[in-house]
């Protein structure tokens, strides 16, 4: 996806009549305007297409939790479009209406009560849009999101669980048209953020969120066989998306293994994939490749590549270039290391701290070396050699006892034959 800022002047007219202005306090004043591109994958498949009556409509028998939540890509092709109902399954009313006008305004409704508009909502046509709908049954609320931004929200009394609800996707006539992607319903344990950073692609990826199902809509067969799911549908069409769904790009990791660099990959999706190629760019150049391999058909797979320093340049940045069978391209986040003097070793605060009369220290050695640690009085008098000798790499810990010794600030300091490094610690009795 492809990001540009653009500046404009809104004139609204109605045929050659002027009818409004962008900004009605300075009309002629230029609002910048921030766009985001994508050229289609053909991972996106194929996108459901309802018109002239269509239905498709998604129920979960039995499901019992907190949350719901319902999200979807959408395109309106007509407007105005009632394009979603959200239906009580226990009295068969519709609670909730999803619609837009002739405007082009987004809007939600209900025949409980208003929703609290938090902000207006324009939805154009050939557009897409990804809607996040979430429930929280406890506090009894519903949020309805529009591409990561809260538009409005209610409170409800009539639903207590997700089984309550029906998702009624229907054209009630033959002007109105839209294509819906990448449907998914997911038991919410985490923040909405996580429906944001996973809303262009296919799998996602949440530490404690369950996705309870999921509609690619590549065929007409998905999900049909489960007892909980109920799919009811009648004359929609599958076309070829266009949708912003993308191949996830791998995750880069760095770390330093002796004199080299060892860096590691996995993830993306490795079905969609050709080739990774890791690129490294040092000194302001751009960035060329260092490595190329072909995937396996493994979403465990980790790659590794070690790398030499570069004392050349003061920092250098990998990437890795992930090659799709459709020629499209996406790129994993850069990593940077500084090639400055590296420090063999990381030296912890000692804990506890302040101390009475024992405390410890804790050392990481990066690489195996010779190793001081020794005590000293802030006139930098010593007062003891808690380590002289050969360490291996790994963490290391060392006690310190100061009985006998007042109160006061004292200083640990670690000494290797390229680096040493002081810190302070206090005794109190």
């Amino acid at each position: 996806m492809e990001e540009s800022d653009f500046k404009v002047l809104g004139i609204f007219r109605d045929s050659s009549k002027v009818v409004g202005f962008l900004e009605d306090e300075n009309r002629d004043n230029i609002v910048p305007a921030h766009l985001q591109f994508f050229r289609p994958q053909k991972i996106a498949g194929k996108s459901l297409q309802l018109n002239n009556n269509s239905v498709f409509s998604v129920w979960f028998p039995e499901l019992k939790s907190d949350s719901l939540l319902a999200e979807f890509w959408i395109k309106t092709l007509a407007l105005p479009s009632n394009f979603l109902k959200i239906q009580n399954r226990l009295n068969l009313n519709n609670e909730f209406y999803f619609s837009t006008n002739d405007f082009q305004m987004f809007s939600v409704q209900s025949d409980e009560t208003y929703f609290s508009e938090l902000k207006p909502g324009f939805i154009s046509k050939n557009a897409w849009y990804h809607f996040e709908i979430l429930f929280l049954f406890e506090e009894k609320k519903i949020s309805v999101y529009c591409n990561g931004e809260l538009l409005s929200q209610k409170e409800f009394t009539a639903l207590t669980n997700p089984d309550d609800l029906e998702f009624i996707f229907n054209s009630p006539s033959e002007e109105t048209l839209f294509q819906i992607d990448l449907l998914r319903f997911i038991k919410l344990n985490g923040s909405i953020g996580e429906s944001f950073e996973n809303s262009n692609y296919t799998n996602f990826i949440s530490d404690s969120s369950q996705v309870i199902c999921q509609f690619n809509f590549d065929n007409e067969e998905e999900n049909l066989n489960r007892e909980d799911v109920k799919v009811s549908s009648s004359g929609f069409q599958l076309v070829k998306s266009d949708a912003p769904v993308f191949a996830r790009a791998p995750e880069l990791n760095i770390a330093l293994i002796g004199e080299m660099y060892e860096l590691q990959w996995y993830g993306g999706d490795y079905k969609q994939a050709v080739s990774y190629i890791l690129e490294r760019s040092a000194g302001n150049y751009s960035f060329s490749g260092i490595y190329t391999v072909k995937p396996e058909n493994s979403g465990e797979k980790i790659y590794t590549y070690l790398d030499n320093r570069d004392d050349n340049s003061e920092v250098v940045y990998y990437r890795v270039k992930q090659i799709n069978k459709d020629g499209s391209i996406v790129y994993s986040s850069q990593v940077k290391i500084g090639q400055g003097i590296l420090k063999p070793f990381a030296v912890e605060q000692n804990f506890p701290n302040p101390f009475n009369p024992k405390t410890s220290i804790y050392i990481e050695l990066f690489e195996d070396t010779q190793v001081e640690v020794t005590i000293y009085n802030l006139e930098g008098g010593e007062i003891a050699k808690i380590q002289k000798g050969f360490l291996r790499m790994g963490r290391h810990k060392f006690s310190f006892d100061g009985t006998g010794l007042p109160s006061g600030i004292y200083l640990y300091k670690v000494d290797t034959p390229l680096y040493s490094e002081i810190k302070k610690m206090i005794l109190t009795k």
